[in-house]
């Protein structure tokens, strides 16, 4: 099956981060590399008293797709000096180091409802990270992406829509 690999397009909706690096950056410019750069570019999460840091990314539209499975890939260090915390992308958890570490969770199905992905889910796509409460120190993102297994829908004889997604 053919896979297509995308990257943030613009900031989503929660945009809940401490700062970024470079200063004056957009956040999902600081994440949207094929070949992670670490600490070149970066956004930091940190816990406002109760509420997570958190940031989501507009990764666009895909029309005439259905997704077989997703696969989110991260890449996230926990700052120097701090002993231990956890961040999560969409419903899955990971427990972060001081060095920068590569994940990734791979979901079969839409993890919000538990059903296949559809055709429709692929448009205005949007991802999130978020720091997890109680969070002990903040947590430097510096790569976000998905990859996604698809098939082509049997209704479609033509695409009438294109992908328009950015790729690499």
């Amino acid at each position: 099956m053919p896979t297509l690999t995308v990257y943030p397009q613009a900031d989503g909706y929660y945009q809940l981060w401490d700062s970024v690096e470079p200063v004056g950056s957009d956040g999902y410019e600081t994440v949207d590399e094929a070949t992670t750069d670490d600490d070149t570019g970066y956004l930091i999460l940190d816990k406002f008293t109760t509420i997570a840091g958190a940031a989501s990314f507009a990764f666009g539209s895909a029309s005439n797709i259905l997704p077989t499975q997703i696969v989110i890939t991260c890449r996230a260090k926990i700052e120097a000096g701090v002993s231990g915390g956890a961040i999560a992308v969409d419903a899955s958890t990971e427990v972060m180091a001081a060095g920068y570490a590569t994940f990734t969770r791979t979901f079969a199905t839409n993890p919000f409802t538990g059903a296949a992905w559809a055709v429709d889910e692929m448009k205005n796509l949007e991802l999130y990270v978020s720091t997890v409460v109680p969070v002990l120190g903040k947590v430097r993102v510096t790569m976000l992406n998905a990859t996604i297994t698809y098939t082509l829908p049997t209704n479609f004889g033509i695409w009438p829509e294109p992908i328009v997604m950015r790729t690499a």
